[in-house]
């Protein structure tokens, strides 16, 4: 923000996908003055001839200050880092020793800005000593020393005049520790060394910290969680975690999902534990719990009764399943009819497996057969009686009847009688079919595959003529 567009500035964001209602969000952004800019390292270094020099100008601010420098000598750089910080360099020549003047300016766009009346000592290379230092280990920082000429980082070697003392201070970077001197230094206080002499001095940084990279697989979902505290994850997470600490996971899995098992620095499903000597990435699987699947139902099938049906059922294992599974018909199955299947049970995997149902079914008897008969004859079964009345009117009107034409006639009378009784009359009810015969019609029957506590249903369809 530019100077003077301090203050509040509410506005409202807002976020459309095609599906209502749209998001709104009331946001404010506040511009603050800031803080006007402050020159912080020292006001002097040493710079020795025919070595190269290095000084880091510090800055506090807001914004970041940006520097400039006037009056120094044309051999010196200065290079604005754009961090708020500035590296004065040079390698001064012989004849060059002596003081030189200038001035640092930080300025950030809050006043007032800050200056700095600045002196670079060169001195001679005679009598001096020179200062080394190497840094060590896996993790980083820097080491800088006072009286400034030392920035390693970058500068880790330079002379400093012979007696004088200087200290050495380590400073790790984020999630490394500083974990000790060797060399012309112990222990992990600052280093102090008195340059009657050349000194070489090592620095160690180690991680304090490692990463430790979860990594979800699988179909399923499941949470996973650390002991010590801080990880506590459903999906790909990296967490750090103190160096040689011991970090014991444990997964749990969602409903309807079961943990597969560890991946990567753990393996199989009890708890997983780690230690963080180094990084680590861990894989937890979590899937739907094992089962099995029943095929689509097979095509209907149409018989006789007393002729069978089959049909073929497969099942296959998913999700890991392996095991046995059996099968009965366990609703809709025709009444004088039974059901069997070959095998009865099947072990599957990975791989389908089938079984065939047969479902006998038994022929009807005679009654059954004939109820048809009955029921499309009784129209003409009626026409009998006239025919009887016509052929009684002239034997009766005779004094004298033939025995052959009497013997007819009550044949004639009994079988009328008989006919019409076995029909019935129009509201009779039809005829069942005969005993041990399955009725025609169309069934349903459900197939139930059963493996432990699970189980599948299917349906099959017949008709029976």
């Amino acid at each position: 923000p530019a100077a003077g567009t301090e203050g509040s500035y509410p506005f409202t964001i807002t976020a459309a996908n095609t599906i209502s209602p749209n998001a709104t969000q009331n946001f404010m952004l506040t511009v603050n003055a800031g803080t006007a800019p402050t020159i912080t390292s020292a006001s002097t270094t040493t710079f020795f001839v025919a070595s190269a020099g290095s000084f880091t100008v510090a800055t506090t601010g807001s914004p970041r200050p940006t520097l400039s420098q006037t009056g120094a000598p044309g051999w010196v750089t200065f290079v604005d880092n754009g961090d708020g910080t500035a590296t004065l360099g040079g390698t001064a020549s012989a004849g060059t020793e002596g003081s030189y003047p200038f001035t640092i300016t930080a300025a950030n766009g809050v006043s007032p800005n800050a200056t700095q009346d600045f002196t670079l000592i060169v001195a001679s290379a005679s009598g001096a000593e020179i200062l080394t230092v190497t840094r060590a280990g896996t993790g980083s920082g820097t080491v800088t020393s006072n009286p400034q000429s030392i920035n390693c980082g970058a500068t880790c070697s330079a002379p400093f005049t012979g007696g004088t003392v200087v200290t050495l201070t380590a400073t790790p970077d984020p999630n490394s520790t500083f974990t000790g001197w060797s060399g012309d230094c112990t222990g992990t206080a600052a280093c102090t060394v008195t340059m009657n002499t050349a000194h070489n001095v090592t620095a160690t940084f180690a991680p304090s910290s490692y990463a430790l990279q979860l990594v979800f697989n699988g179909t399923g979902s499941g949470v996973v969680a650390s002991n010590p505290a801080g990880l506590n994850c459903n999906t790909d997470c990296t967490v750090h975690f103190p160096t040689n600490m011991d970090v014991t996971l444990t997964a749990t899995a969602a409903t309807g999902s079961v943990f597969a098992g560890w991946g990567g620095a753990c393996s199989g499903t009890a708890s997983c534990v780690v230690n963080m000597s180094a990084a680590r990435s861990v894989t937890a699987t979590f899937n739907p719990p094992p089962d099995f699947s029943l095929g689509l139902p097979p095509e209907s099938q149409t018989v006789t009764a007393g002729q069978p049906a089959q049909f073929v059922l497969t099942v296959g294992g998913q999700n890991g399943f392996s095991g046995t599974v059996s099968f009965a018909c366990t609703a809709g199955l025709p009444p004088q009819s039974s059901c069997s299947f070959s095998p009865p049970v099947v072990t599957t995997g990975p791989n389908p497996v089938s079984t065939t149902l047969t479902v006998s079914t038994t022929a009807r008897g005679i009654a059954a057969l004939w109820a048809p008969f009955q029921l499309q004859m009784r129209p003409a079964f009626a026409l009998w009686l006239p025919a009887i009345a016509a052929l009684l009117i002239p034997i009766t009107q005779r004094k004298k009847l033939p025995w052959r034409h009497a013997a007819t006639v009550l044949s004639l009378v009994v079988l009328s009688m008989a006919l019409l009784a076995g029909c019935g009359g129009q509201n009779a009810a039809a005829p069942q079919p005969g005993p041990g015969g399955t009725p025609a019609g169309s069934y349903s029957i459900t197939v139930t595959a059963t493996s432990g506590n699970m189980s599948h249903t299917q349906t099959v369809n017949m008709i029976i003529r």
